[in-house]
């Protein structure tokens, strides 16, 4: 989706997408392209694809990639793990994953590599090892959609923190084996070797969140970070070089002054405020030594939080990559692989909480979620795309799906945007302290403040909204296609009672109040009734909280319609036609309260069909049927009286009209 190629960012012009136009590098403290125009990195990182981590896997204990393949190989024979995760990382990432990724507005790609991929059965780095041949599908895929792909050194040899992150067994050996960091150095020249004339190469991501272990300095590993780039500096100039920082990329202690004329400091920012006093420290390194910043990991939080952050760093000119594109049964990830009971038992039975598989459902369980995991088997959630790139997400609410009043309003389709915009939440992001440290209690459907549970008893659409406190809200764009009198039924859980809500229409109140009746249990469903007036046109309806103690599945919205309407079915009405006489058109106003089939014909009094529409299926709402007085073969009738005839099943309506001419 190549639309806007520039906007104005911290007071200057920012290239978004770049084109052809040599290598990205830096010019006194900015990423430039090759013609020296400003480019803010907006990206997105492949994480769990070639370095998979346990919780997007939901593996009990977030295990390593070493751990993971060890529990696996506990069920299936060494080939069929093989096969296993051949499928895994075919399906993880394939050239349509880095096509939604462009179509949704980012312009660079992150990609986490594991060193073992690049090296041979000795040990050796091998040029034409899975590593490199991986590498060169995705570049060629970004070359393709214009993004840049940035390479991160993702799991270092002997691992670069004590983390599953970097497949550690516990201890960040890369700092404390003179061998593991001359594979590090060895590979990243080999790397750069290879694809220093790739403009499409965004930079290098040195070394992910390193962690030095007690002892290890500061300056041993400045050292180590020196000794990489002399080693690219050999073969390549080009590239620009991104340097983390100690403690999973937050501590720049020891790393400046820069040590390369075309690096940059990457840092990683979670579980924090978005404020700019937090942000300074390393403005004030940017200023001070001319060199780029780049928040090279974000994200894990709502969706409020993620725009929250990325607003701070567009406004100091600092580009992003959002973690992460894809994972299991997820919604702070834009694609969401399914999770089936299957998988599950597999997952229960490494949780110590199920019995041993058999081999044939582990091996049935484990190959089935690896082949959904492909990007058609995903669930798209369209609320975090929409938090990354909509410009007035701090202002404008705008539809989750659409919704047409008559109709049911599913609680948990609530608007697009922030809380106090589209929603309103006590605990809305996860700052790092309570009480501003949680987001969706419920962990479904939705990443926002709003908390969503999944009903074990609803039939149709599953998913509720609870967890409630008063004075929180929820708002939704609807167009009401017929304005008058309607009939609202709230389905609501309540153990006791004691909860209770107020509708509000355009900011006004049309039901005072209504409250929750004891359903015996949250997931125990009971139905109460208000009925109240709606202006028809588009309408911003605010469900609020009067008192918590109420599950919210839904409203359902049935039209309740004045005389001028005759009823032809319990759902549906036929209105007054006009204008009666008529000369070149006729409206016959239907409205309904569900789905339904119709078929409309025009006879005259001798009882010969004139005029035919097929049959059709009106959705909820109001349907116009217009007649412009010709018959089935376009020809204009004479004037006279007509007969217009309405079948809904068995039932029919039959009403009289006047042409003139």
């Amino acid at each position: 989706m190549n639309l806007p190629v520039r906007i104005l960012t911290a007071g200057v012009l920012v290239s978004l997408l770049g084109g052809q136009t040599g290598y990205l590098h830096n010019l006194d403290g900015q990423v430039v392209d090759g013609n020296g125009t400003p480019v803010l990195l907006r990206g997105i990182g492949l994480g769990g694809w070639l370095v998979p981590e346990g919780y997007m896997l939901n593996f009990p204990g977030f295990g390593s990639a070493t751990a993971i393949r060890d529990s696996i190989r506990k069920l299936l024979t060494e080939a069929e793990t093989e096969e296993f995760f051949q499928r895994y990382r075919s399906n993880y990432v394939r050239r349509q994953d880095i096509d939604r990724i462009a179509a949704m507005g980012f312009n660079s790609v992150r990609l986490p590599m594991h060193y073992r991929f690049f090296l041979d059965a000795q040990g050796q780095i091998d040029t034409t090892s899975y590593g490199f041949a991986v590498i060169d599908s995705v570049l060629a895929w970004c070359r393709s959609n214009r993004l840049y792909l940035i390479l991160d050194l993702h799991a270092a040899p002997g691992s670069q923190n004590p983390g599953p992150i970097s497949d550690s067994p516990g201890t960040a050996e890369l700092w404390l084996n003179s061998d593991d960091q001359d594979l590090t150095v060895a590979l990243w020249r080999a790397l750069a070797r290879r694809y220093r004339d790739e403009t499409w190469i965004g930079g290098y991501d040195l070394i992910n969140e390193p962690v030095l272990p007690s002892g290890v300095t500061t300056g041993q590993m400045r050292a180590l970070y020196m000794r990489i780039t002399n080693a690219i500096r050999e073969v390549d100039t080009h590239h620009l070089l991104w340097v983390e920082g100690n403690w999973y990329a937050t501590d720049f202690a020891g790393l400046t002054p820069p040590f390369d004329t075309n690096m940059g400091y990457a840092f990683h920012w979670y579980w924090r405020p978005n404020v700019q006093s937090g942000l300074q420290y390393l403005l004030n390194f940017r200023q001070a030594y001319r060199v780029p910043l780049w928040m090279g990991e974000f994200g894990e939080n709502s969706t409020h939080w993620i725009r929250s952050a990325i607003r701070l760093m567009e406004d100091n000119g600092v580009g992003w990559n959002v973690w992460t594109y894809k994972k299991l049964r997820s919604i702070s990830c834009f694609y969401s692989a399914p999770l089936y009971p299957d998988y599950q038992a597999v997952l229960d039975y490494f949780n110590h909480t199920g019995p041993r598989p058999s081999h044939e459902s582990a091996r049935s369980a484990l190959f089935r979620m690896a082949d959904n995991l492909n990007v058609d088997s995903c669930t798209y959630r369209p609320d975090m795309a929409d938090a990354l790139f909509r410009e007035d997400f701090f202002r404008t609410p705008h539809a989750f799906t659409d919704h047409v009043l008559p109709g049911t309003l599913y609680a948990a389709q609530y608007d697009l945007g922030a809380n106090g915009v589209a929603y309103s939440d006590h605990e809305y992001q996860n700052t790092g302290s309570a009480p501003n440290n949680v987001g969706n209690q419920g962990w479904v459907y939705r990443n926002d403040g709003v908390d969503i549970g999944k009903s074990a008893t609803l039939t149709g659409f599953p998913y509720y909204v609870g967890w409630m406190n008063a004075q929180e809200w929820l708002g939704y764009t609807v167009e009401i296609s017929y304005g008058g009198h309607y009939a609202v039924e709230w389905t609501l859980a309540s153990p006791d009672g004691s909860g209770a809500f107020r509708l509000y229409a355009n900011g006004e109140t049309v039901i005072p109040l209504v409250e929750s009746t004891a359903t015996g249990g949250w997931d125990d469903w009971k139905v109460v009734r208000q009925e109240t007036d709606l202006p028809a046109g588009q309408v911003w309806l605010q469900i609020s909280v009067v008192a918590p103690g109420a599950n919210l599945q839904a409203l359902r919205f049935t039209a309740i319609p004045d005389s001028s309407y005759k009823a032809l079915t319990s759902d549906l009405y036929v209105g007054q036609q006009f204008p009666n006489p008529f000369h070149d058109t006729l409206t016959i106003p239907i409205l309904t309260n569900r789905e339904q089939a119709v078929s409309v014909s025009i006879w005259d009094l001798n009882g010969r069909r004139v005029r035919t529409w097929p049959i059709r299926t009106l959705s909820p709402g109001l349907t116009s049927i217009v007649w412009t007085g010709r018959n089935d073969r376009g020809q204009l009738v004479g004037s006279g009286t007509y007969l217009y005839r309405i079948e809904a099943g068995p039932k029919d309506f039959t009403g009289k009209v006047t042409r003139v001419k």
